[in-house]
């Protein structure tokens, strides 16, 4: 996220603990050859006593929980991916069930940007609360569209929402195979 990501699995495991059911990372109890500088016995009281067994990190607002490490801040989901295969992704990790707090290993999965974006949340300005079918002022109708490989596909316009909805779900089978569950109205 910040500067490049170049820690290790034992960095981690060396500050962290790794509760894998949970997918959760704790702090562990700082000793003096943890830290990259020296540091004072007060210091070390101090920050034993306050992050000492802690979850580690805090949740961004994207609901995606970051952990500062060396100064540099991490994805809880990419440190765990780092766990578990050994090595950090080039490309985006997904969440399979889409809550981006599940951070179990069987919750994740390799994805490009393409194939995280055939699941995304629908928009808080949507006017159909379903994605990729919207109003349409001019018309007066709901318009029905599908994006594959960044490209939008229009389906059509409709008169009856549940028109424009099934033309969706219908375009969305054929073109999305990589989150098939997804539940859309």
């Amino acid at each position: 996220m910040a500067k490049t990501e170049n820690i290790t699995a034992e960095r981690v495991l060396q500050l962290l603990d790794y509760e894998r059911k949970t997918g959760t990372l704790r702090w562990k109890v700082a000793t003096p050859d943890m830290f990259q500088n020296p540091i004072s016995e007060s210091y070390l009281k101090t920050r034993n006593t306050r992050f000492a067994g802690a979850e580690a990190g805090c949740v961004m607002k994207s609901g995606y929980r970051i952990i500062r490490i060396d100064d540099v801040l991490y994805l809880r989901h990419r440190l765990i991916w780092l766990l578990e295969k050994g090595e950090l992704p080039e490309d985006e990790i997904d969440h399979v069930d889409g809550v981006e707090a599940g951070d179990q290993i069987g919750n994740l999965r390799l994805a490009t940007r393409h194939q995280q974006q055939q699941n995304m949340r629908i928009s808080k300005r949507s006017t159909s609360r379903v994605t990729g079918v919207s109003w349409n002022r001019n018309a007066n109708k709901w318009m029905a569209y599908v994006s594959v490989d960044g490209k939008r596909i229009y389906l059509g316009i409709f008169a009856d929402l549940d028109k424009a909805v099934a033309a969706r779900k219908q375009a969305k089978k054929e073109h999305h195979s990589f989150h098939p569950a997804q539940v859309e109205r």
